[in-house]
């Protein structure tokens, strides 16, 4: 079995830092067939041992640094694939040197298609939300929450001092950081 074009463009040009391969069969036999590895990034939390003390965490802390992102010309229906195999809700947008530039999510898309176009003419550029929210890397882990819940957002793209696109912090990893820290350390002996 062939990896689908879109798939292979992505991992080949290095749009993306990373693809899911077990959420992917066909990627998953597409590493296998070309001999790609594929390499999991893991947080800083993954680490941890318990003990630490949630409140002095920041954004670096437990953010995702595989991140799916694209340039500002990549086309509608290649965002569409990344955001539906992905299992994401939207996609950030950088330039080409890696300074976020804005975001697109499934809201964008599906106006794009009300609107009648068509999602392999159109591109990110087109329809973007330019300058999101974003958090910095660090950024404490109230304020984090903090622009999470007041905003409504479910994710927001990391950056850090120079605009750089850094990773990707969503609800769900403030809390594994937050059972993380609340994990009693392993004693000394074991």
């Amino acid at each position: 079995m062939v990896c689908p074009p879109i798939i292979r463009e992505c991992i080949l040009s290095g749009n993306m830092l990373t693809f899911d391969i077990g959420k992917c069969p066909l990627a998953h036999t597409f590493f296998k067939e070309t001999g790609e590895t594929h390499k999991k990034t893991m947080r800083e939390i993954d680490f941890m041992t318990g003990g630490e003390d949630f409140q002095h965490m920041l954004a670096a802390h437990f953010m995702q640094t595989n991140v799916y992102y694209f340039l500002q010309n990549t086309p509608g229906d290649k965002l569409a694939t990344a955001i539906t195999m992905g299992g994401m809700g939207s996609l950030p947008i950088v330039n080409h040197s890696k300074k976020l530039v804005g975001i697109v999510s499934e809201f964008d898309l599906l106006n794009a298609i009300m609107l009648g176009k068509a999602l392999k003419e159109i591109t990110a550029k087109m329809v973007m939300t330019p300058t999101p929210i974003v958090t910095f890397d660090y950024t404490p882990v109230e304020e984090v929450i903090h622009l999470l819940q007041t905003k409504r957002l479910i994710r927001v793209p990391v950056t850090n001092k120079e605009g750089k696109l850094v990773g990707i912090v969503s609800r769900k990893d403030i809390l594994v950081a937050y059972l993380k820290a609340k994990e009693l350390p392993l004693p000394w002996w074991s």
